[in-house]
């Protein structure tokens, strides 16, 4: 789908962010299947549109308190 939508991965991630900030979905539900790089920058790309639709301090708060492991988010 990357062929005919170069930008689907920001896409995505719009829409992830905003789930997760209407707690739609929690920030492991939304790591766990991208882990190991799956679909790598999509994980980046959530926490980048979070990062522009609310403060840095709250999405640094959120991601501590779902322990995700940013190793295991990396391919």
């Amino acid at each position: 789908i990357e062929l005919d939508v170069p930008l689907v991965k920001s896409y995505l991630a719009q829409f992830a962010a905003r789930a997760t900030i209407a707690e739609l979905v929690s920030m492991a539900e939304l790591a766990h299947p991208l882990e190991n790089g799956t679909h790598f920058p999509l994980f980046l790309l959530c926490l980048q549109q979070m990062a522009k639709m609310k403060d840095r301090e709250w999405l640094t708060d959120l991601f501590q308190q779902s322990k995700v492991n940013m190793q295991k988010m990396l391919p």
